[in-house]
């Protein structure tokens, strides 16, 4: 088994092509500005096999950003957040090789209690923890995408 706190050998070495598509990502935080987050499957046709990243996942077409983010979180940890629940972020839109259409990544905040978050079922992914942001700012596999997206969030006094 790939260690959870390191860089995959499938990571390293994998050779199939991957499509990018818009996707959302929440942000999911407890009472103690904790991230929950979900460590990848260690798979090469995916985006960072073996890398904690955020809940979220590629927008359908003719889905909302928001549809997409409620219906990513219902799929991947069984649990209903309503509209109420999150708020909107940031997209950070991006580009994966010269000449490709921008990709765009839409991030919403999620807040839940630590206690509610109890009745999650993790049905994607090898594992989901609560993490704190230096504890994730310091792992060698986070998503690039989302740790700029969680760097943004803790730093915006700054901006």
């Amino acid at each position: 088994m790939t260690d959870k706190f390191a860089v995959s050998d499938t990571f390293l070495n994998a050779r199939t092509r991957l499509v990018p598509r818009n996707a959302v990502a929440a942000i999911i935080l407890d009472e103690e500005e904790r991230l929950l987050l979900q460590l990848r499957d260690d798979k090469e046709e995916i985006f960072f096999p073996n890398h904690w990243g955020c809940f979220g996942g590629a927008i359908e077409p003719d889905e909302s950003a928001m549809d997409a983010l409620l219906r990513e979180l219902h799929e991947e940890l069984g649990i209903e957040f309503g509209e109420a629940a999150v708020e909107t972020f940031i997209t950070i839109s991006f580009n994966m090789k010269p000449g490709m259409e921008n990709t765009d990544r839409h991030f919403f905040l999620v807040r839940t209690a630590r206690a509610a978050a109890k009745h999650l079922r993790l049905t994607e992914g090898r594992s989901a923890e609560w993490l704190a942001y230096e504890e994730v700012m310091k792992l060698p596999n986070v998503t690039p995408y989302d740790k700029f997206g969680l760097w943004l969030y803790f730093n915006q006094p700054r901006l």
